[in-house]
């Protein structure tokens, strides 16, 4: 039996991220937009994404999350990509 992490919104924030953050992770390229922002935010911003936070919670930490902690990650994520970009 896998074992998972234990949950938290901080960890799945850091992770995302990281993922979010590294140029290999992205379907297109960072030369494709005006900034390096804009780039790491595209995936943050599409309409499918609440899709893939669910998915990786599940994935990775074994646990189904609400639509409202699926928007509050997502909104740490963006305010997160922002801070340091």
């Amino acid at each position: 039996m896998k074992k998972f992490p234990k949950f938290s919104q901080e960890t799945v924030v850091d992770e995302l991220y990281e993922i979010e953050t590294s140029e290999g992770c992205h379907e297109d390229y960072i030369e494709d937009y005006e900034t390096e922002l804009d780039f790491y935010l595209s995936n943050v911003m599409s309409d499918t994404y609440e899709t893939y936070v669910k998915e990786y919670c599940s994935e990775n930490f074994d646990i189904a999350i609400s639509n409202e902690l699926t928007f509050k990650i997502i909104d740490d994520l963006i305010d997160k990509i922002k801070d340091n970009n």
